[in-house]
């Protein structure tokens, strides 16, 4: 087996690496969206509480209705802190899965640089023993000196 060809498989199995570690970066981007949109909705859903909140004071509501309202609060807040830390994961998560992808990516192209080095290599040294050949049997084949 040429040479080339064994570069070619290792760089096939080099190809399928990164296709796959694309692959995983691709699912982990989704989860990182999903989380920073998760985050979004409770942000704004905290927001729109924190108006009724507000809303309630200026109407002169109830002790114990005002109480509740910043006991929900509370939780929202922690429920906040909490989505922002599994942002923060799903980021570092992302982040690794592209890393992995890009050191993928430039092993795949380092290896199909060597496979058309060694293709071309291999073509030098075929054209040139052909040359040799063509040269030794024109060498070869003279007319008879009479």
């Amino acid at each position: 087996m040429k040479k080339s060809a064994r570069f070619k498989q290792v760089a096939g199995v080099a190809d399928h690496r990164e296709k796959e570690a694309g692959r995983l970066m691709a699912q982990q981007r989704q989860a990182f969206n999903n989380q920073q949109q998760q985050l979004q909705q409770l942000e704004q859903f905290r927001s729109e509480y924190l108006d009724r909140y507000k809303q309630l004071g200026a109407t002169g509501s109830s002790v114990q209705q005002l109480r509740d309202f910043q006991l929900f609060l509370g939780k929202l807040d922690g429920a906040v802190n909490q989505q922002q830390a599994s942002v923060e994961r799903s980021r570092q998560q992302f982040d690794k899965a592209h890393q992995q992808w890009l050191h993928a990516r430039q092993r795949l192209q380092a290896l199909e640089k060597a496979v058309d080095q060694q293709r071309a290599l291999e073509q030098f040294l075929l054209d040139k023993k052909q040359q040799a050949e063509t040269d030794e049997l024109a060498g070869r084949v003279r007319p008879p000196v009479y």
